[in-house]
């Protein structure tokens, strides 16, 4: 590190890593086709073991608790974390059991209702239409029915005609299922070798770091955990609490496709910002089809219930914003998006909050430092002003 500084006060060394910089650069520029191709191989590669890593956040504060609350008394604690892993492992698999046997079924009725329905769903359209129309525009739309069922036939005609494109989405969903299976089984092996992982990283950081530098790196780490693992499971569990609450109130309210629009809300939920406007929009296009005043009966709901979620479930579960101001948050959502699609959305918010408090913590004192540096240089170079008593030698 200290040849290197040497090395950095040369007088040809800017000009030096100026020039190879811009052959870099230039060099980037002209093969960029190559580099694109290179970094999606490389994140399809990584992508189970960052499922991995992100389902392993979302489930050590699990493993946490049975192996700080429920096996205390055991005194080994490799054992100890062991069958916390094992236990937590075995309930989130029987849940997922009991979800895809209950509601697997339900968003097959629930399309295939949809499906069957589809004429009678356009024709109560084609009304609500027309007696809107009739109210305000005053525009001829006797032939609504037959352009919809032509612009039907036609959909149906291109997917026909783009099997190959829909037989390469589906293998990407499969893929994706791939991933997510892969993942599941990182998550499980980083939990398990938890400890053996954190000592061989602890000991490279002090490989080449003093004993100042590690321990504020220790503490800036733990803060980035914190706020991952925090983030993650609270997003989670707040999408489930709305899916539930949305499931229960559209069965007693007897709304149709319950399973179906809740799946959905819960999941747009995770989304931060747009992801409840997307759900309750999804979710009232199904029912105006069906019956418009279901849709109105659900958007009230909708907005009552996403009201008190922002303004009490979610400062219960997260104790006060991540400090984030509104505007970062939108940028980040849309950087994070189109990075890295709905992961890099959900992912969004703890990584601009986590770069915040780097720059607030570690990028505004070094300017502060580096401005003091260079203020003391300057007043160096600049003589003393003439004390009252050499002007008045000088007079005399």
């Amino acid at each position: 590190m200290k040849r290197i500084k040497e090395l950095m006060n040369k007088p040809w060394a800017p000009y030096t890593v100026a020039t190879c910089s811009a052959v870099l650069f230039y060099f980037l520029l002209s093969n960029l086709g190559h580099f694109a191709s290179g970094l999606a191989t490389v994140k399809a590669v990584l992508s189970p073991v960052i499922i991995g890593i992100i389902i392993a956040y979302l489930i050590n504060p699990v493993v946490n608790f049975f192996e700080h609350k429920v096996f205390k008394k055991i005194k080994k604690p490799s054992a100890r974390h062991t069958l916390s892993v094992i236990i937590t492992v075995l309930i989130i698999l029987i849940c997922l059991s009991v979800l895809v046997a209950t509601l697997i079924p339900s968003l097959v009725s629930s399309v295939s209702n949809l499906l069957a329905n589809k004429d009678r769903y356009i024709a109560a359209a084609e009304s609500l239409v027309e007696k809107f129309n009739s109210k305000f525009f005053k525009i001829d739309v006797s032939n609504l029915t037959q352009t919809v069922n032509s612009a039907v036939d036609n959909l149906m005609d291109t997917a026909y005609r783009n099997m190959s494109t829909i037989l390469s989405t589906l293998k990407g969903v499969g893929t994706g299922v791939s991933n997510f299976t892969f993942g599941f089984i990182f998550a499980v092996c980083f939990l398990l070798g938890k400890k053996s992982l954190t000592d061989m990283l602890d000991n490279i950081r002090r490989s080449y770091m003093n004993e100042k530098r590690y321990t504020q790196s220790s503490a800036f780490w733990a803060r980035c955990h914190g706020i991952f693992e925090k983030y993650l499971s609270c997003t989670v569990i707040d999408g489930i609490i709305i899916g539930i609450i949305n499931a229960v109130f559209m069965a007693v309210t007897g709304l149709p496709y319950v399973a179906l629009i809740s799946v959905l809300v819960g999941v747009t939920n995770l989304i931060p910002t747009v992801g409840p406007i997307i759900g309750g929009a999804i979710g009232a296009f199904i029912l105006v089809l069906n019956k418009p005043v279901y849709a109105l009966y659900f958007l009230i709901f909708t907005v009552i219930l996403q009201t008190i979620d922002a303004m009490v479930v979610k400062p219960k579960l997260f104790s006060g914003s991540l400090g984030l101001p509104a505007i970062w948050t939108i940028v980040a959502i849309t950087i994070g998006g189109k990075i890295a699609g709905i992961i890099g959305i959900i992912l969004s918010i703890p990584v601009a909050t986590i770069l915040l408090i780097m720059y607030k913590e570690f990028a505004i004192p070094w300017m502060k430092k580096r401005r003091e540096k260079l203020n003391g240089k300057n007043t160096q170079d600049v003589p003393p002003e003439p004390s009252k008593e050499s002007e008045n030698y000088d007079s005399e």
